[in-house]
């Protein structure tokens, strides 16, 4: 049975440095962050420029991006030249396609950097659309929760631990994953034949008029799949088993500190106080930081105090961090429902169980708070109830922007908090 095919009546809008997008507020660009792995020092610029040149803030996609909004039109060539300086304009070309999530293990830096050269390197991989995603997981981590339409698993060796604590040359199997179908690959090997497999997309694409942008965008009798079974059927190499990491890497890994930032919205001094904790982050597409080494003297608990106290989320069960939200209004043309101040607000109320701000002037919030979070409940209670509910997403209109790909409660252009707070509300 042939699967719906998509009509693309609108070109893909995904935003660039060199291709922004209009807003009511003025121009968008997104910067590519190659695998999420950023200095804390670059987002401390990426956030001075945001505050020189437009919004002053930073919003963390749902692939592990940086946008920016608000921003002269055309782009002031001070702003571009700041970006190019960053290294996060390496291709004029290819810009908007390095699109590459992967998981913060440290053990997949290697592969990040070649399969962001190998991108690069590939001319035709220019045609491809910005929302095309490359994803990248270790042995003992899943797959980043995006839509992936190639993504390699590295694998493990023998004794349990991580191929990439290794050279990339003396990596075991790890598995290619796209279109529904998995075939064995060596690591040293992942990064081209990712970009195979994207190149392969584009040849059997380019007659399409456009059509598709992803591969589940094919119907099942497109010739890709036709080149993608060869691939398979071509690999003959033992698929590696993906277990759990050991020792000294199993250690490394609880070391590490991820934290939300409400609503995703990264301003100078948040990332000012990141930078003084630490220089090794990644951003993922949860819209949080994973913070994967401190700075010399730093402890994890004082590091954990010190971002909280500069408005970072600590605690996983926060609503705080589970809330997310499209920018809105005043900031989008398409709505005039401030999304920002009702979700946080609604946040806020999650996490301060009971207690409702008689300032937000909604009579009917106590009983949706009771209805949700019982008196008796203990605050360990409460944050237990929200971690295990799904992500809230609220959006201004139909296009529900930022729309997260896991599972989401989708909130559409609510009239007041009940119509987020209230299971039943509007959707």
């Amino acid at each position: 049975m042939l699967l719906a095919v998509p009509v693309r009546d609108v070109d893909d809008r995904c935003p660039g440095v060199l291709r922004p997008f209009a807003a009511a507020d003025g121009a968008i660009v997104r910067l590519r962050v190659a695998g999420g792995r950023v200095s804390s020092h670059d987002l401390v610029t990426v956030c001075d420029l945001a505050e020189r040149f437009g919004q002053p803030f930073v919003q963390l996609t749902s692939r592990g991006n940086l946008q920016l909004r608000g921003l002269d039109e055309p782009l002031p060539g001070a702003f571009v030249d700041a970006v190019a300086a960053l290294g996060m304009l390496p291709s004029a070309t290819h810009e908007r396609v390095r699109n590459i999530v992967a998981g913060p293990d440290a053990s997949l830096d290697s592969l990040v950097g070649q399969l962001d050269s190998a991108i690069l390197d590939a001319p035709s991989l220019a045609s491809l659309s910005g929302r095309w995603i490359f994803a990248l997981a270790a042995g003992d981590e899943t797959l980043p929760a995006v839509p992936a339409d190639v993504a390699f698993a590295l694998g493990a060796d023998d004794d349990g631990s991580r191929a990439g604590e290794m050279r990339v040359d003396q990596m075991r199997a790890g598995e290619v994953r796209v279109g529904g179908r998995s075939f064995a690959c060596a690591a040293h090997q992942a990064a081209a034949t990712l970009v195979a497999v994207a190149e392969d997309f584009v040849a059997t694409t380019q007659h399409d008029d456009g059509r598709f942008w992803n591969v589940t965008d094919l119907p099942d009798d497109h010739p890709f799949f036709a080149r993608l079974d060869k691939r398979v059927r071509a690999a003959d190499m033992p698929r590696a088993e993906a277990r759990p990491a050991t020792g000294t890497a199993a250690a490394t890994s609880k070391s590490r500190l991820e934290v939300h930032l409400p609503l995703g919205l990264l301003d100078a001094p948040a990332a000012r106080a990141l930078d003084e904790v630490t220089q090794d982050v990644v951003v993922t597409p949860e819209r949080s930081i994973v913070v994967r080494t401190l700075r010399d003297g730093a402890d994890l608990p004082s590091a954990t105090r010190h971002l909280r106290g500069a408005g970072f989320v600590t605690e996983p069960g926060s609503a705080r961090a589970r809330f997310s939200a499209c920018v809105g209004a005043p900031y989008c043309r398409r709505t005039d429902v401030s999304t920002l101040d009702l979700t946080r607000a609604a946040a806020r109320i999650f996490d301060d169980g009971n207690r409702c701000d008689t300032a937000l002037d909604d009579s009917r919030i106590g009983s949706v708070i009771a209805a949700s979070t019982p008196e008796h409940a203990s605050a360990d209670d409460r944050r237990a109830t929200v971690s295990a509910a799904p992500r809230v997403h609220v959006v201004g209109c139909e296009r529900a922007c930022g729309r997260p790909t896991g599972e989401h409660h989708l909130v559409v252009a609510p009239h007041n908090l009940t119509d987020i707070l209230d299971p039943n509300g509007r959707s």
